[in-house]
């Protein structure tokens, strides 16, 4: 009996074994399948690589050549830069030569053609002394002169009256006193107008009732002024024009001559300048201007019983008075 159990394990053991066996076979020959898979990955991974190293390789020198072909490329377009600008720099040095060639020229050319400006522009010179001159002696009428000096006249409105003016400065206007007082006593009421019918008002700066003389300042900033004439450039006989706002009308002016020079009419010891133009009542204090439009004095008064016979104060009197004024108020008129 154990005889046989003994044979039966004996088998059973056997039979274990070829188990084992057959596994054994079996898991080698999958490892041999597995390697052999493994080794042909392992081949195509190399040739992979190797295709991948030539065309790495095929890239670099293909990069290297077309950098190479940019180095030359390079090389060659500054080498021509360089000689273009070479060409170039020197074209402009050419031409700078002869820019400085030709503005040497020109510089010479303006300087002669200045010198012969100056000699022309001094003949002029002379020829316009010559005509101006030639005017105060022949001009028959003011026409070239109205436009400015009609302007430079003012007409003066206060409670008891009207008169005229004339602007001297861009701030300042002269007349006579007794336009701007009553009874010896200067005004605060004086509204001006212009030529062109503008109005504003005026202060009284300074004021000589002796020379019948008064200061005004403007509330308005003027264009138009008149410049003055020395008494020395007077003659006999000499054209002068009036003008003034008689009776409170419109700008007028009229015409006529110096009869006298140095006339005394009154106390004031003043050398009154005599004329034969007609002054109305408003034109006192207006200007009387020479062929040249400069100021040669103030209209001031007319002899009644007399037509055709009227008196002005001289423009040197009217400057002195000025002078005056400006040194004791410290201000700057004219």
């Amino acid at each position: 009996m154990e005889k046989k159990i003994h044979i039966k394990f004996t088998w059973f053991l056997l039979l274990i074994i070829l188990i084992l066996f057959a596994y054994i076979v079996y898991i080698d020959n999958q490892i041999s399948e597995t390697n052999l898979k493994l080794l042909n990955i392992n081949n195509d991974l190399s040739n992979n690589i190797n295709d991948l190293d030539k065309n790495i390789n095929s890239f670099i020198e293909s990069q290297n050549n077309i950098n190479k072909n940019i180095t030359n490329a390079t090389i060659t377009n500054n080498n021509n830069i360089v000689d273009n600008f070479n060409i170039l720099n020197y074209d402009i040095n050419k031409v700078g030569e002869q820019i400085e060639y030709y503005n040497l020229k020109s510089n010479k050319r303006l300087d002669e053609l200045g010198e012969e400006n100056d000699a022309i522009q001094n003949s002029v010179d002379e020829i316009s002394t010559s005509i101006v001159s030639l005017k105060k002696k022949t001009s028959s009428d003011f026409t070239d002169i109205i436009e400015d000096v009609v302007p430079a006249t003012i007409s003066i409105n206060t409670p008891i009256g009207v008169g005229s003016g004339a602007i001297i400065s861009k701030e300042y206007a002269i007349t006579n006193f007794h336009v701007v007082s009553s009874n010896g006593e200067p005004l605060d009421d004086i509204r001006i107008r212009t030529y062109d019918d503008d109005y504003f008002g005026a202060k009284i700066i300074a004021y000589n009732p002796l020379i019948d003389l008064a200061l005004l300042k403007l509330d308005e900033d003027m264009d138009y002024t008149f410049d003055f004439v020395k008494l020395n450039d007077i003659e006999l006989g000499q054209k002068v024009m009036a003008i003034g706002s008689p009776r409170g009308l419109s700008f007028t002016v009229t015409e006529g001559i110096i009869s006298q020079l140095n006339r005394q009419i009154d106390s004031s010891n003043i050398n009154y300048i005599q004329t034969s133009v007609a002054i109305n009542p408003g034109n006192s204090g207006g200007p009387l201007i020479s062929t040249d439009g400069k100021l040669i004095g103030l209209n001031t008064l007319k002899v009644l019983e007399s037509e055709g016979l009227g008196f002005a104060i001289p423009s040197e009197i009217i400057s002195s008075f000025i002078d005056s004024v400006e040194s004791e108020n410290n201000i700057n008129i004219k």
